[in-house]
């Protein structure tokens, strides 16, 4: 994850006003439910500190297209997503699809329809029970849209895209297990 929002100490006080609305955004959501901020973070009802060591609010932009591209999509069109950081007077990021601006969106900011997987893995990229709808979620990062833009996952057309911060999108907690959890498979 880019440190600049992992570690707000890199960027200063996330309430410096020299911070746009998207990165004090994005540094809330990695901020990770550890003992004594619980009641602060919406997704620290996740946490059981007994199988895990900490929950952020939803991946990074990176952790999402890493772990997006580490897996086959057999049955869809399999294409490469990657998020690209442009430090501009808008600090955030950019999408490219198989390593170029999107042919399909002609867009920095959005995919383009069917450009995730929403069938496959349980819809956990996109979308819900094999299907397209009203799922969608927010990212850890912002987007260099404008100073309000979120990069987000979007279930309705099966895309990544950018959308304003202030707009009520659900999150994906991330858990970190620790290392001494025993993984069950329930069939």
């Amino acid at each position: 994850m880019n440190p600049d929002w992992a570690k707000t100490s890199n960027r200063g006080n996330i309430v410096d006003t020299s911070w746009n609305v998207n990165e004090k955004s994005a540094a809330y959501l990695c901020t990770p439910s550890t003992e004594g901020n619980e009641s602060n973070l919406l997704w620290a009802k996740n946490l059981d500190k007994t199988k895990a060591n900490y929950v952020i609010g939803s991946p990074s932009v990176e952790m999402y297209c890493d772990s997006y591209n580490g897996v086959g999509h057999p049955g869809v069109t399999n294409y490469r997503l990657e998020a690209q950081y442009r430090a501009t007077n808008v600090p955030g990021y950019i999408y490219t699809v198989n390593g170029e601006k999107s042919t399909i969106s002609n867009s920095d900011y959005f995919t383009g329809d069917n450009t995730v997987d929403y069938k496959n893995y349980g819809s956990m990229y996109c979308g819900k029970d094999g299907a397209k709808g009203e799922y969608y979620w927010r990212l850890a990062s912002p987007s260099s849209s404008t100073s309000d833009s979120m990069c987000s996952v979007y279930g309705n057309s099966a895309n990544l895209y950018s959308n304003s911060s202030n707009n009520l999108l659900g999150v994906s907690p991330l858990v970190s297990l620790r290392s001494d959890f025993k993984i069950q498979i329930e069939k």
